[in-house]
C-alpha cells in the first residue's frame, strides 16, 4: 500500500505542471497582437448630429487554455485533504 500523502503530492505536482502550461500560453497570448480597435469621428452636416464609430475585434485565447485550466482545477479539487477521506473536500 502506498503512502496516502503521495496521492496529494502527485495531484499537486500535476496541477503545478498545468499551471506552468497555462502561464506560458497566457504570456504568449498577451504578448501577441490579440485585438485591434479603430475609430472614426463623423462631425455631421446639415443639422445632422455627428458621432464617433468604433470598430474592432478580439482574438480570444485558444480552447486549449480553457481545457488546461479545467484540468488544473480538477487536480486541485481531487487531491485528498486528509488520509481518512480521500478525494473529499468536506
Amino acid at each position: 500500500m502506498s503512502d496516502p500523502l503521495l496521492e496529494i503530492y502527485d495531484r499537486l505536482i500535476r496541477a503545478q505542471e498545468h499551471f506552468e502550461i497555462v502561464e506560458a500560453e497566457l504570456l504568449a497570448y498577451y504578448s501577441s497582437d490579440f485585438g485591434a480597435l479603430s475609430g472614426e469621428f463623423d462631425p455631421g452636416d446639415n443639422g445632422r448630429t455627428g458621432g464617433f464609430v468604433v470598430r474592432g475585434h478580439i482574438a480570444w485565447p485558444s480552447n486549449r487554455v480553457h481545457t488546461i485550466i479545467g484540468e488544473l482545477l480538477h487536480n486541485l479539487l481531487s487531491a485528498p485533504l486528509s488520509t481518512t477521506s480521500p478525494g473529499s473536500l468536506y
